[in-house]
């Protein structure tokens, strides 16, 4: 009889464990499947490294607005986002000089540069 009780409890034990393996390993699971954005938000974790798009943006825009590759990537993120989510083309190019903290024209030629590199065809709505 000890060895049926011992038995029962080292398998209930064990039942316990694999439930509490299980929660954690299913509670991992879905907190890595919540997005975790790089950027303005808009693409998965997967991606957070730039596109060949991207990359070609930040070396057009680079040393000519302040800022690392990480906040630039985030503005030319940011600009395709706004403007796939039908924002005016004005309206980008406003809030780009605010978050730099450059001119309107300067703003516009990084708008520019996303659009021709990192979203091309991206809508342009004036």
């Amino acid at each position: 009889m000890a060895i049926r009780r011992f038995n029962r409890s080292v398998m209930g034990a064990a039942l316990l464990a694999a439930g509490a393996l299980a929660a954690g390993v299913f509670s991992a699971s879905a907190a890595r499947a919540e997005p975790v954005f790089c950027g303005a938000h808009e693409p998965p974790p997967a991606s957070c490294l730039p596109t060949s798009g991207e990359t070609a943006f930040l070396t057009d825009v680079r040393g000519h607005v302040p800022g690392d590759d990480a906040r630039l990537l985030a503005t030319g993120r940011g600009i395709c986002h706004m403007l796939k989510g039908g924002d005016n083309v004005n309206y980008v190019v406003v809030q780009v000089a605010v978050q730099l903290g450059i001119t309107g024209e300067v703003a516009g030629q990084v708008v520019d540069a996303a659009t021709a590199y990192a979203c091309p065809g991206a809508p342009l709505n004036e």
